[in-house]
């Protein structure tokens, strides 16, 4: 999932956790992106929800087929203007085609 917002909205950590949790149930963990918008001091939602994420992320069982690097890593970034946010959509990309 990427999360595109300016950050100014709050979300429970309890819906993050359920929504990354059922992905883990049904047999993967959750790639979340999210992306702020807006200003730094805005976007500690955002930060939180990629860190409820991650640590779900680490804390699920490796399938032991896989390659280590079949997965991609639950990120938190900034794209003040449209040049970083399509740098940064870019990164998210490239990360994917090398799945």
């Amino acid at each position: 999932i990427i999360f595109l917002s300016d950050g100014e909205h709050y979300i429970t950590d309890q819906i993050i956790q359920d929504l990354c949790c059922s992905t883990v149930h049904l047999g993967k963990a959750l790639s979340f992106h999210t992306v702020s918008f807006g200003p730094e001091r805005a976007s500690t939602s955002l930060q939180r929800m990629t860190q409820i994420a991650l640590d779900i992320q680490n804390n699920a069982p490796r399938n032991p087929l896989a390659l280590p690097a079949a997965t991609v890593t639950c990120i938190y970034m900034q794209a003040l203007d449209t040049i970083q946010l399509l740098e940064t959509f870019l990164g998210i990309a490239e990360l994917l085609r090398k799945l």
